[in-house]
């Protein structure tokens, strides 16, 4: 008993000694420029990656120790990064001396799991330039010794005028046409880069590019738990074990989160088209929804605002709200009670420029949908305009509303 409560002791000392780095502002993200790949033992390879303070603004972190072990030697090789200048970005040279399956850390206190990197013995990565000099293919030197039995063939042809000369020549001619029109052979295959790449490309990225510091997983939990714990619980997202959403959605997003949602701290990751692709196969793989069930925490729905806008003679005061409002307050919309896909509709009321015409568009962000729909009666002469939209279906919504030279755009989640 005694020894299982010292154990214990020991362990929450451990923990207590996370939660200052973490919630002092002492925690980082890393995002790698590259996944690892093509590496082979003994050469150096390049790591290089952002620092961001709690995942959103690049940071200088100090030296940043890099750990690395052999799954089943247990062999470990320790590096450290420093940043170069003052953007947080680092770059680190790394020789891993024996082939196989490393694991890999980076930081210390809160680290990092990152993905796997396969590395090749030095045999099957030896460049082509080590190779002996290739010989003259089988083509063409076919095609030279039939060229040179047909001239043979064409002399004897001439001074002998014998049946068997002209049979050397017909025959030399031949085998020269055989050895131009043979096809070349194909180049061999390359064991080097490709074969070293992650299997599962989506979840290397959700690892590599720091996803997995903010938002849990099923598909990396057991990477967690090995990495930090007791602490593999933490995280600042949402949970994305069961999210899905569309791939236009995501593509969206993923480019660039702050054109969907303009107060999100997730910050541009730089992600190129394909590491897009291939994280939008691995969110939308385990997922166990449909896609029109998205959860609202995967919705970046635009956040209402308590304020009062401008009296309109045609209408009574209009209290503050919630409203959604456009940056300079020139267009506000309010709608009445939740929002449905019903074949009832949404009552929204509008302030808009006196003397504009109300036009109003949607379309959903996390699967196929048919447009929105907007009823804008008439007869509204001032600011104040009355209208009915009407939601295909349940899902994500964008809105976007324009009254003259003003705009007003905004995300709902449809129920």
């Amino acid at each position: 008993m005694r020894t299982s409560r010292f154990s214990l002791l020991i362990a929450l000392v451990g923990l207590a000694a996370l939660v200052p780095a973490v919630f002092a502002g002492g925690w980082a993200v890393a995002t790698l420029d590259e996944i690892p790949a093509g590496v082979t033992a003994g050469q150096p390879f390049t790591v290089s990656f952002t620092m961001r303070q709690h995942g959103v603004q690049p940071a200088n972190w100090g030296t940043v120790p890099l750990t690395f072990t052999h799954t089943e030697s247990r062999q470990t090789v320790v590096v450290t990064a420093e940043a170069e200048g003052g953007s947080g970005y680092y770059t680190v040279a790394v020789t891993l001396p024996e082939a196989g399956t490393w694991e890999w850390l980076l930081g210390e206190g809160l680290v990092q799991p990152m993905p796997s990197v396969r590395v090749q013995a030095p045999a099957l990565a030896a460049p082509a330039s080590a190779a002996p000099p290739a010989g003259p293919p089988l083509a063409l030197l076919v095609a030279l010794a039939g060229l040179v039995s047909l001239g043979l063939g064409l002399v004897a042809a001439l001074r002998t005028r014998r049946p068997w000369a002209a049979a050397l020549t017909v025959g030399a001619a031949l085998v020269a046409a055989l050895g131009f029109a043979w096809p070349p052979a194909a180049p061999a295959a390359s064991s080097g880069g490709e074969a070293s790449a992650p299997a599962d490309l989506g979840q290397a990225l959700f690892l590599g590019k720091g996803c997995v510091m903010c938002h849990a997983h099923t598909a990396v939990s057991q990477v967690r738990r090995r990495t930090v714990g007791d602490f593999s619980s933490f995280s600042t997202g949402p949970d994305l074990s069961s999210f899905r959403a569309s791939a236009e959605y995501l593509r969206l997003w993923l480019a660039d989160p702050a054109s969907v949602k303009p107060e999100t701290q997730m910050p541009d990751l730089g992600l190129t088209a394909a590491e897009i692709e291939a994280l939008i196969r691995f969110l939308n793989a385990g997922a166990s929804a449909p896609a029109s069930t998205a959860p609202a925490a995967a919705c970046p729905v635009t956040p209402a605002v308590r304020a009062i806008p401008p009296d309109d003679p045609n209408a009574d005061p209009f209290g503050d709200g919630p409203w959604l409002v456009n940056a300079d307050r020139s267009l506000w919309a309010q709608w009445a009670g939740g929002w449905t896909a019903s074949a009832n509709g949404n009552k929204v009321i509008w302030i808009r420029p006196a003397g504009t015409s109300l036009q109003v568009a949607g379309r959903r962000l996390d699967g196929e949908a048919p447009p929105l729909r907007a009823e804008i009666p008439g007869g509204y002469g001032t600011g104040f305009q009355v209208s009915g939209l009407y939601f295909p279906a349940s899902g994500c919504w964008s809105v976007t509303a324009t009254a003259g030279d003003t705009q007003l755009e905004f995300v709902v989640a449809i129920p």
